[in-house]
């Protein structure tokens, strides 16, 4: 995949540095008008995306300029953040992740780029299903196998820098573009609301049964030598009140406070019917990230309850099921990478509700390999699929209730250059109208015990389900 970038100049950006920090929300107005104004005039009839600074606030702050437009949000415990209105390049997946990457990098070059000194470069935000096929038939069938998007409005922040970028063709509609500007500065400096609650009518739960029985099963399995480890899941579907519409920006509002150390994502589509369509979550599991030649992935496998982490790491059913995981990374990473490095002894990472075990693992890449191919090597780990891992994504096939979906898939950005960061879209859920579909898994080895895994599913369950309430 070739690496050059997109056309780069600079933007007209006069505020900055302690003058940006001191403007008021009129100023930024005039600045940002003019610096859009001068880039869009520079390139008439081509598209452009341009990035200037703006004020700070909270990313999801932007959908408050219209919610029915929000198109992307990706939200890591440090680093960048970015919510996005609207869709202005779209790319979907059909012919392989290599073919994705290149598709992704050609749009992204095509475009003009004029941006600030120090501004992020252009990314393109979405998802894959967990296997080709699975979102067919389920909520999640408008997203289909695979889905990026850049959106048209963008609003990027990290620490004390933040940024808005415009994705348009130069000369369409530049006077009501830049009329915009002044409510998307409202959107951003006003003071925050609180996120309402929707009354939850009813939770429609798999059967504990047939899980525990669908986990006697992979025990079996495992016995016989079919199987080393899988991971099952399973869905719960909650209803609000009639009269009552589950709002997906309210639930990311919820997953934000009390998931701040945890990636939060969504992407919203509307289906054929005009139903809008949510796929959000809070994850704690990095696939992949790629900066140049570096690379940074982890094992997070091995649950039990908040405060349980000495136990967690005492365990030897956990920490079996965690070297499955720490072993299959590094075996896909080898083949990209000249070193890879990670702790001999797992650590633990602590959320509210549940301690995982955590190993993290740093590579360096001896080719160009993007990280999309890096994903295409990673995804699934045994962490969400199992091992062998074709023996284990055939058994989850026939014997899963239903589909996954994008539950458990990688999501992230990607830019021209082939970096970028991919998470395990775990703790999720899909909004769809009136309903709220929710997703777990619990990884089963042999000493594995039927009931205490669907607890751990109920457990994980609750970060998504509780958004719709506030409880």
């Amino acid at each position: 995949m070739s690496s050059s970038a997109a056309q780069r100049e600079p933007a007209h950006a006069p505020l900055g540095g302690e003058a940006a920090a001191a403007c008021t929300p009129d100023e930024w107005v005039v600045a940002l008008r003019r610096g859009l104004r001068a880039a869009l005039e520079a390139h008439p009839g081509q598209r452009v995306h341009v990035t200037l600074p703006a004020p700070v606030a909270h990313p999801a702050q932007l959908f408050e300029a219209g919610r029915a437009r929000a198109s992307v949000y990706f939200h890591p415990p440090a680093g960048l953040a970015v919510a996005g209105l609207e869709v202005a390049l779209e790319c979907r997946q059909d012919a392989g992740l290599r073919a994705q990457q290149d598709a992704i990098a050609a749009g992204l070059r095509s475009l003009v780029v004029v941006a600030a000194d120090g501004a992020p470069t252009p990314r393109m935000f979405g998802g894959l299903a967990f296997a080709p096929g699975a979102s067919a038939g389920t909520p999640f069938a408008p997203l289909g196998d695979g889905l990026f998007v850049m959106p048209r409005v963008q609003y990027a922040v990290s620490g004390a820098q933040a940024w808005l970028s415009f994705c348009v063709v130069a000369a369409e509609q530049d006077d009501a573009l830049v009329d915009e500007v002044g409510a998307l500065v409202e959107a951003l400096t006003r003071t925050p609301r609180a996120p309402a609650a929707a009354a939850v009518a009813h939770v429609l739960h798999l059967p504990r049964e047939r899980f525990t029985d669908m986990v006697s099963d992979a025990r079996e399995a495992i016995a016989a030598g079919a199987l080393e480890k899988v991971v099952l899941a399973r869905c719960s579907e909650a209803t609000v009140a009639a009269g009552a519409m589950p709002d997906a920006v309210d639930m990311l509002a919820r997953l934000d406070a009390r998931f701040a150390s945890c990636t939060r994502f969504a992407i919203f589509r509307r289906d054929d019917a005009g139903e809008a369509v949510t796929f959000l979550g809070a994850t704690p599991e990095c696939l992949v990230t790629r900066t140049g030649d570096r690379v940074h992935t982890e094992a997070l496998a091995g649950s039990m309850p908040r405060g349980e982490s000495a136990a967690l790491l005492a365990s030897d059913k956990d920490r079996r099921e965690h070297r499955f995981v720490v072993d299959a990374v590094v075996s896909a990473l080898e083949p990209y990478c000249s070193a890879i490095t990670h702790d001999p002894q797992p650590g633990t990472r602590e959320l509210p509700d549940v301690v995982h075990m955590r190993t993290p693992i740093e590579g360096r890449l001896r080719d160009s390999a993007s990280v999309l191919e890096l994903v295409g090597a990673l995804h699934p780990t045994p962490a969400v699929g199992g091992v062998p891992r074709e023996a284990a994504i055939r058994w989850i096939t026939e014997r899963e209730p239903e589909p996954r979906g994008w539950y458990s898939a990688p999501f992230g950005w990607t830019d021209a250059s082939g970096d970028g960061s991919f998470v395990v879209a775990l703790r999720s859920g899909v909004v769809r109208g009136a309903r709220v579909s929710v997703y777990a898994g619990a990884g089963i080895v042999r000493d594995s015990r039927p009931d205490a895994e669907y607890d751990e599913t109920e457990l994980k369950m609750r970060a998504v389900l509780s958004t719709l309430s506030g409880a």
